[in-house]
């Protein structure tokens, strides 16, 4: 894009919304691709890092039972970093979410991302005119509370869809008397040793929350609707089980760190072999292939072993689609924590929430001190656009 008759590029507002790993790749990538560039990128939490930053669950390492730890995933470290700014050095396989948010901020001071960046500026509007091709945006500054508005040529949305959670529309919630919590949100000073406690939702947070806090709770009822398929380690499994007789997760050791800081291209070989283990995974998806039919089976019989101590549960939880339609669960210990004793699973729906519980549609009701709730489906996005 130039000016007419002059040969020099034109000036280009860009204006981004979101500082997470898109953020920062914005800043990044569009400073060298684009020439006159004036970018500013708007968010609204008090740090950049995204949901690496905002949310905060109970977790479950598999290196070993721990409850409160922010941030947890299933999936290798590899995965979260970008291709053109290799990090080598990541502590364990699977990674914790403080190691993420580490590395994302080494990035961010690399690139002097703050140069771009406005904290604490809520983006509540964006309007485009079709007459002067630029899009207005409407945001609010947290700190002050001053609403204003902003143009620009180019908008890039980066909000993705995890941080915009909310509750459950599930009647009576806001009525309980008990402690109410979300693990999008997870106040990590509050212990719920010897409690009585339930866990409404079954994605992969209820799968990571549920082995975390069982051995600490008295009680533990789990709501769950939809059925899953649990795979017992993470994924790229392959390489997890090589790494820990149970795929558990593991630590790097010293002598595998410094090989792959003194040499890359032994890091970058490893990352493609562990990218490609987590990629080629996708084709047990195809319903009716020999790879379905085999995961479907192995899985079958991992899942059954493992709730042989409660047979009822096995008709409520495995599905009648291949392993993959939906996403894969990995369920490090979260099997064998529903058959403890301490544990009741409950496929049957919720009519309403309680002041002391919860009440089934089946006229139950179960008495509880705290409700932890999972989101159930990812959120609308948060920015009106017009």
């Amino acid at each position: 894009m130039v000016v007419s008759g002059s040969g020099e590029p034109r000036p280009v507002k860009v204006i981004a919304i979101g500082a997470g790993f898109s953020g920062l790749c914005t800043a990044i990538q569009f400073p060298r691709k684009i020439k006159n560039l004036s970018l500013t990128i708007y968010e609204k939490n008090l740090e950049f890092g995204g949901t690496w930053y905002e949310n905060r669950q109970v977790t479950s390492p598999a290196s070993g039972l721990q409850c409160m730890a922010p941030r947890w995933t299933h999936t290798t470290d590899q995965s979260y970093q970008f291709t053109f700014e290799n990090y080598t050095q990541w502590p364990e396989f699977y990674s914790a979410g403080q190691d993420i948010l580490a590395y994302i901020k080494r990035v961010a001071e690399k690139y002097h991302m703050d140069r771009y960046l406005k904290l604490q500026h809520e983006v509540i509007g964006a309007n485009w005119s079709d007459a002067s091709a630029k899009w207005t945006l409407h945001a609010k500054d947290l700190a002050t509370g001053k609403v204003f508005s902003d143009d620009c040529d180019f908008l890039v949305v980066n909000t993705g869809i995890l941080n915009a959670w909310s509750w459950p529309d599930i009647p009576g919630l806001k009525d309980f008397k008990g402690r109410l919590s979300h693990t999008a949100d997870w106040d990590e000073s509050y212990d719920v040793e010897g409690k009585e406690v339930v866990v409404i939702g079954g994605g992969s947070s209820a799968i990571r929350v549920i082995p975390a806090i069982q051995p600490k709770v008295k009680k533990l009822d789990s709501y769950m609707r939809s059925k899953t398929w649990i795979a017992s380690g993470g994924f790229a499994a392959a390489e997890a089980l090589k790494r820990d007789p149970e795929g558990l997760n593991s630590k790097y050791g010293e002598e595998e760190l410094a090989n792959f800081a003194k040499n890359p291209e032994e890091f970058a070989k490893y990352h493609k072999y562990v990218e490609h283990q987590l990629n080629t995974v996708h084709t047990v998806g195809f319903a009716g292939s020999e790879a379905s039919q085999q995961s479907i089976e192995i899985l079958t019989k991992s899942m059954k072993e493992k709730l042989a101590k409660k047979p009822e549960i096995i008709e409520s939880l495995i599905p009648d689609f291949p392993p993959v339609c939906r996403r894969l669960t990995p369920g490090i210990r979260y099997l064998e924590a529903l058959v403890e004793d301490n544990v009741n699973f409950i496929p049957t729906p919720i009519k309403r929430i309680v002041a002391d519980g919860i009440e089934t549609v089946d006229g139950k009701v179960r008495k509880v001190d705290t409700i932890i709730v999972i989101p159930l489906s990812p959120p609308p996005l948060p920015v009106p656009f017009k």
